[in-house]
């Protein structure tokens, strides 16, 4: 979550419903009309990314009501969660070393952060912050061995303490950064206000980090995931009904500029991952995919991942040697 594009625009995951754009064998305009149901849409940015709201409802002034608090909604999450924004919590914990004031949100993703770096093996790291910060000060080239090893000092979610809402570092220069989990858990917040007021068709789209919902009994949403050698072609045509589906990839930005080095950094030893060229994730909650979404992008496809019934997923893996490779129920439609 950055105030610049993030590191998914590129791939942009297009998200269309059948029944609203009448595609696929989904119901018509006219049909949808005639069960007295309006689709309401607004496209703004937030977190550094291009943000779609979709809402299915028969009250069409009401929808944009809540369309509205939900944007103003991921604003307020963003101003807690940013590490970009001085005065949020991840603001002040980075520049002060420890909050004893954490807000139950910086809470939450934090305790999943913790899940999710367990059940990678320390892939997925939400201290990694000062390795982020050597390789944007080294670009176009590359940081010396010596530099990220004195990073690495500084990266360690063992080195970060939560005891209620107090937080703080046992290293001096850690930083935190939740680009690779944040946007999730807001757009399953933003989901969650929808579902709160009785919507039953919702999708929200934060530059491809997507969460679905839907209990219309209409057609699910059909979510098309880009191929990363075809801007215009998709890999897959996945249909989700309550899950969420994320992407990290290698070739949307780098630090150098042949687009060799990737932004995502194994925060073990260091350096760039350069196993695979993209990831999809499926999972129940957006944060749960785009945590483990980048977790996997340092994995690789070969490596397991300690069992976590919250976090059950399906992966779709580009390799960057070529081809693809996914787990068995990837495709499977979400029931």
């Amino acid at each position: 979550m950055t105030d610049s594009v993030s590191r998914r625009d590129w791939l942009r995951i297009t998200a269309v419903s059948g029944i609203a754009v009448g595609l696929g064998g989904g119901l018509s305009l006219s049909a949808l009309e005639a069960l007295g149901m309006r689709r309401v849409s607004q496209t703004r940015t937030r977190m550094g990314t291009v943000v779609t709201l979709t809402v299915l409802h028969r009250d069409g002034d009401f929808a944009v009501g809540l369309i509205e608090r939900a944007f103003a909604e991921m604003e307020r999450l963003e101003g807690v969660l940013s590490r970009y924004r001085p005065d949020s919590a991840v603001g002040r914990l980075n520049r002060l070393g420890a909050i004893g004031d954490a807000p139950p949100e910086l809470l939450d993703v934090l305790d999943t952060s913790r899940r999710v770096h367990a059940m990678t093996g320390g892939a997925f790291d939400v201290t990694v912050g000062p390795l982020v910060d050597v390789y944007a000060a080294a670009a176009p080239t590359l940081p010396s061995d010596r530099v990220v090893a004195a990073a690495l000092d500084r990266v360690g979610l063992d080195k970060l303490s939560v005891d209620g809402a107090d937080v703080r570092f046992a290293v001096d220069g850690m930083a935190l950064t939740l680009d690779g989990v944040a946007k999730g858990y807001i757009v399953d917040r933003t989901r969650d206000l929808f579902v709160g007021e009785g919507v039953t068709k919702v999708l929200v789209n934060a530059g491809g980090d997507i969460r679905a919902h839907d209990d219309s009994g209409t057609d699910p949403w059909t979510v098309g995931v880009q191929d990363p050698d075809d801007a215009n072609g998709a890999l897959r045509m996945v249909r989700l009904t309550t899950e969420s589906i994320a992407t990290s990839s290698l070739p949307m930005r780098a630090f150098v500029h042949d687009r060799t080095h990737p932004q995502i950094l194994d925060p073990r030893s260091g350096r760039p991952a350069d196993r695979v060229r993209s990831v999809t994730v499926r999972a129940r909650s957006a944060m749960a995919a785009d945590a483990l979404s980048t977790g996997l992008m340092v994995l690789g496809p070969d490596a397991s991942t300690a069992p976590d019934e919250a976090l059950e997923h399906e992966a779709l893996f580009v390799l960057a040697s070529g081809g693809v490779r996914q787990t068995a129920g990837f495709d499977a439609d979400d029931a």
